[in-house]
């Protein structure tokens, strides 16, 4: 197994689409820095998620390294309608109704699912499309209501719709989520992000789904609603990755409060071994130009600085001009950042912070620390993991060397893809610790990731291929 980009620690989120479709392109990102592909599977069919998937598995492993892929779920979002002409031209100040089916005499917006509508109050603010176009309720009628647009303006077809405050009480799993999560489970895909989470009991319900399905995909939490920051403890803990989605959490809650939100989920995310992912225009303005603002760029570098694990592109490499260019960007930003380790909040807990089942992870952290401190030059970490619970408390600490994680679970492989400086690896334990270990030291050779003399801290089991048993830390000589 080869690693591409030994040296960078974040680890990026490409989403695949018209832009980045074909085997080139794919094969470009991989090439580029891209550690895992999210699939927006409110869009295409499953025949198509299905193809390109099973494309990207072909290349990574013709390029004999590992990525992971993400299903992200629609999730129970309102959209609106579609327009005979494509779109509805808004004047400032405009009436609009809000119905079921239009409504004659006043242009109509449409929303799905229908049963909305009856939810709208006096008042209720109408955020349509991330916020671009506001609405406010003047009139409740028994079918429909009357809303004023606050700003002109042209609106298209079956764009986003939100409503601050207002409790709509949708199913978190909806018919289609259903069949998608279906078809990811069938595909081996190694995340399914769930959108809209309110609370922990929509992730406990997406797990008693999978367990249904006979299935380890792991859940990717997204941050969008104000429901759920309010419940991010039981929601972390309930969750295997967070997602902070900044695009619909700006539309919740008043945008300024958004950059202090993405702190305070990274690191308490951090502090509960819980990959990181900061979402929404990163790059944004890559989709049309061949190099970012400096705002992007400082944003990118802050997600490192904060201690995130992972980073995210939405329509840069999906729609954008330029999905290549973009990687290359975001990877170059990240590896020059994260030499400035002593910026890294994760490289600095608190002994208090630490649960004792982590006593191992944090003296092998300890130990790297006292070992940098001398010089006497530790060259990364070892990891025998079964479900990559270890490597997460490792992962936690931001080292700035390399967590070699070797697992016999492929799924589990291509799942610690997302994890802070981690690097992957599959293979069959043998019947003993040392034995083991003498083969792991031969496939870093092999791979030039160490030579004779290194140095490296190894945390295992003496029960291996048995998940729970970690409990050995040592110094290993290569």
């Amino acid at each position: 197994m080869i690693m591409l980009h030994p040296t960078k620690k974040s680890k990026i989120i490409a989403t695949i689409g018209p832009a980045s479709e074909s085997s080139i392109i794919i094969r470009e990102l991989i090439l580029s820095g891209v550690n895992l592909f999210r699939f927006n599977l409110k869009h295409n069919d499953h025949t198509w998620h299905i193809k390109t998937m099973k494309m990207v598995r072909e290349i990574s492993n013709d390029l004999e390294t590992s990525v992971g892929i993400i299903g992200d779920i629609q999730g129970p979002e309102v959209r609106t309608g579609k327009y005979d002409t494509g779109k509805m031209v808004l004047k400032e100040n405009e009436q609009v109704a809000f119905a079921t089916k239009e409504i004659k005499g006043i242009k109509t917006i449409t929303l799905n699912p229908v049963s909305i509508v009856s939810k709208l109050v006096q008042n209720q603010l109408i955020l349509i499309d991330d916020g671009k176009y506001i609405f406010k309720v003047v009139r409740v009628k028994d079918d429909h209501v009357i809303a004023k647009t606050v700003e002109a303006g042209v609106l298209g077809n079956s764009k986003s719709v939100s409503f601050p405050d207002l409790k709509l009480n949708i199913p978190t799993l909806t018919k289609k989520d259903k069949g998608d999560i279906k078809m990811c489970v069938e595909n081996d895909v190694d995340y399914v992000a769930l959108s809209f989470v309110q609370n922990e009991n929509d992730v406990i319900k997406l797990k008693e789904y999978l367990k249904k399905l006979k299935s380890n995909i792991r859940i990717i939490a997204k941050i969008e609603k104000w429901e759920a920051v309010n419940n991010i403890d039981p929601i972390i803990k309930e969750s295997d990755a967070i997602m902070v989605a900044r695009g619909d959490l700006a539309v919740e809650i008043p945008m300024e409060r958004v950059p202090s939100i993405q702190k305070l989920l990274v690191e308490k995310c951090r502090l509960n071994n819980t990959p990181v992912i900061i979402a929404t225009q990163m790059l944004k303005s890559m989709e049309q130009n061949t190099v970012p603002t400096r705002a992007e760029i400082t944003d990118v570098a802050n997600a490192v600085f904060e201690g995130s694990d992972a980073v995210m592109l939405s329509e840069e490499s999906a729609m954008g001009n330029y999905p290549v260019k973009t990687v290359k960007t975001m990877a170059k930003i990240l590896r020059f950042n994260e030499q400035s380790y002593q910026y890294i909040k994760g490289s600095h807990i608190n002994p208090e912070d630490v649960a004792i089942s982590e006593a191992l992870t944090y003296a092998a952290h300890v130990l790297f620390d006292f070992y940098q401190s001398t010089k006497s030059g530790i060259k990364g970490f070892i990891v025998l993991s079964e479900t990559g619970k270890t490597v997460h408390g490792l992962a936690k600490y931001r080292p700035n060397m390399p967590v070699y994680a070797f697992t016999q679970n492929e799924t589990v492989k291509n799942q610690l893809n997302l994890s802070w400086s981690t690097i992957p690896f599959n293979m069959t334990f043998k019947a003993s610790t040392t034995a083991t270990i003498n083969t792991i030291k031969q496939t870093l050779i092999k791979e030039r990731f160490a030579k004779k003399g290194d140095k490296f801290i190894t945390i295992s089991g003496q029960i291996l291929g048995s998940a729970g048993h970690t409990d050995t830390l040592r110094l290993l000589t290569i």
